[in-house]
């Protein structure tokens, strides 16, 4: 018989949230992360995890230079989120 096994949402959004925020390489493109997005947010909102997302760009560094230029707003203010499919989910706590 054979064993039934599990992952923890928790563990499968922090390996999507990895594989999201890896430079383009040559597995690595736009494609390969809408593909890691649909997945991991049929997850979190069949289970009722969807917290929301933010750009890895923005978090990391797009926030700080949107703030020194005087915060732009509109189509000016999305340069500063870097490659849009570069993202970081969050799950509900709990």
């Amino acid at each position: 018989m054979t064993r039934k096994k599990t992952i923890h949402v928790r563990e499968l959004l922090q390996e999507a949230n990895r594989l999201l925020a890896l430079d383009d390489n040559h597995v690595v493109n736009d494609s390969f992360r809408q593909g890691v997005t649909s997945l991991l947010l049929t997850f979190l909102t069949k289970t009722n995890n969807y917290n929301g997302f933010n750009y890895v760009h923005w978090i990391k560094q797009g926030h700080q230079d949107w703030v020194n230029a005087g915060q732009p707003e509109g189509e000016e203010k999305e340069q500063y989120f870097g490659n849009q499919t570069r993202r970081e989910y969050f799950m509900m706590p709990g």
